[in-house]
């Protein structure tokens, strides 16, 4: 009596054949299709591990720390705030 009520109801199974589908026809991708780009993009990441990176960095931060001083400046910042008040 209760057997029909907790039994998983199955799903729906259709036979559709396309009808305008030919596989043969159709585009394969490659099964390796990234494989012939593997070590260009491991040189491309050994070549940004360089020191050339390191200089660009270091006058990047350098930059910016001028610009920042340069608003500071514009903006009349008050450096007393670092001192120590007697």
């Amino acid at each position: 009596m209760l057997g029909g009520f907790f039994k998983k109801r199955k799903n729906r199974t259709f036979n559709y054949i396309p009808q305008h589908y030919d596989e043969s026809n159709e585009r394969k991708l490659p099964e390796n299709n990234f494989a012939k780009y593997r070590k260009s993009w491991e040189d491309a990441g050994k070549a940004g591990r360089t020191r050339k990176n390191a200089e660009v960095s270091k006058r990047l931060i350098i930059i910016f720390l001028v610009l920042v001083l340069i608003a500071l400046y514009f903006l009349d910042f008050d450096l007393s705030i670092f001192t120590r008040a007697k």
